[in-house]
């Protein structure tokens, strides 16, 4: 059973194209906070990218922006788009590094 979240985008907000204005969780389940391979980590509890509700993005140079923008496209679901934000950053813990992402995921309660 899917955890209790809703997306939504409040009249007299800006529909953004990238992410939703309001995630709502509601009570009983279990928040996840996620980084390094999303995807990887996510399988490792049983959840997918459908179970995020917050992304955090930091890069190296916003001009990769788009770049970022596409990827995301690929794995999150246009019509339940996570709340987001993107921060362009001065570099990172690890050298050379362009991109850091974080997730918070909601899931049903462990049975």
């Amino acid at each position: 059973m899917p955890a209790p979240i809703r997306f939504i985008n409040p009249e007299g907000l800006v529909r953004p194209a990238a992410y939703t204005q309001l995630v709502e969780v509601a009570g009983g389940s279990r928040m996840l906070y996620v980084s390094g391979h999303l995807e990887t980590a996510l399988a490792a509890v049983g959840a997918s990218f459908a179970d995020v509700a917050k992304v955090n993005s930091f890069l190296a140079d916003i001009a990769h922006l788009p770049i970022l923008r596409e990827v995301r496209a690929r794995h999150l679901d246009a019509a339940a788009l996570p709340a987001s934000t993107t921060i362009a950053v001065s570099g990172f813990a690890l050298p050379g590094a362009l991109l850091e992402v974080e997730a918070v995921a909601v899931v049903p309660p462990t049975p």
